[in-house]
């Protein structure tokens, strides 16, 4: 695995950045799958520095968790399905590097604008699990020429980005009960 020391060392790996698809069929059943069998265990998520990335005036904390750490052979599974989708976006060698989720964002939630890990998050996916809103609640991000997008995601789609490049966030507070996501990253080989 390459180690970047700064985000100048990170390399451009897509025209844009990102890209909105819908999930292959494999992926989303065993997606929905591991939900049906995690929602029952949601929990609290509380981490270190979660102040800076999530912030919310409604909900202490404001963001639950479906841990995949309960469902090990299920989180790798996954974890190594999306491999294929990655490699065809992408086309350069890369490898797994972490799943994480299904963190359930709740009322009032915001997720603050920041990068992921340089050394480690240089293409990612967010999938969206399940949603109940009042209205759609945007993801933020900046393309590689500096523009600014706006990325709404239905059950079941993704969108893919370099994580690690592309400023992200969700800018407005949720205006729902939950928002579930799941969040999978591949580093450069």
């Amino acid at each position: 695995m390459k180690n970047f020391k700064t985000l100048r060392d990170v390399p451009i790996l897509s025209p844009l950045g990102f890209q909105k698809i819908s999930a292959p069929a494999v992926i989303a059943e065993k997606i929905a799958q591991v939900y049906a069998e995690l929602q029952p265990k949601e929990q609290l998520e509380i981490f270190a520095g979660m102040e800076q990335f999530i912030t919310n005036v409604e909900a202490k904390p404001p963001v639950a968790l479906m841990s995949m750490d309960l469902v090990p052979e299920q989180r790798d599974d996954i974890l190594l399905e999306f491999g294929s989708v990655f490699q065809d976006w992408v086309n350069v060698p890369i490898q797994p590097h972490c799943l994480y989720g299904i963190r359930s964002y709740k009322q009032g939630s915001i997720l603050n604008l920041h990068v992921d890990r340089i050394s480690t998050h240089h293409v990612s996916a967010i999938f969206c699990v399940d949603k109940s809103v009042v209205e759609d609640w945007a993801l933020d991000i900046c393309d590689h020429h500096g523009a600014w997008h706006k990325v709404y995601l239905n059950p079941g789609e993704m969108v893919l980005y370099e994580s690690a490049i592309c400023q992200h966030g969700r800018l407005q507070p949720l205006n729902g009960a939950f928002y579930n996501n799941l969040f999978v990253h591949y580093s450069l080989v």
